[in-house]
């Protein structure tokens, strides 16, 4: 749970601030990159030594006013763009496992 929180506090922090629109349906492109912390493990435990990673294919949203209004996922890199309308104020990741069959 203490990685999702420092994986979302990262990945706004990258985004930068919200500016209010001047016209709130105008298309809008919000970048950022989403890393986390990593710790290699050892015999007594988790090594002293953090490693930034990238959050590969993490899941991003744009939400204004809490409806989600655009998404898209990060690359091998952690980096993401999406495009959405210049309303949105709040970006979203979402760390998730997927299942297939």
């Amino acid at each position: 749970m203490r990685r999702a929180h420092l994986l979302l506090a990262l990945a706004l922090a990258s985004c930068g601030p919200v500016r209010p629109p001047s016209d709130p349906e105008a298309p809008r492109q919000v970048t950022g990159q989403i890393v986390y912390e990593s710790r290699h493990p050892t015999v007594q435990g988790a090594s002293a030594e953090i490693e930034v990673r990238p959050a590969r294919s993490v899941d991003v949203a744009l939400l204004a006013g809490g409806e989600v209004v655009a998404e898209g996922r990060a690359d091998a890199e952690g980096r993401f763009t999406i495009e959405g309308p210049a309303r949105a104020d709040t970006v979203r990741v979402y760390a998730r496992t997927r299942v297939r069959g």
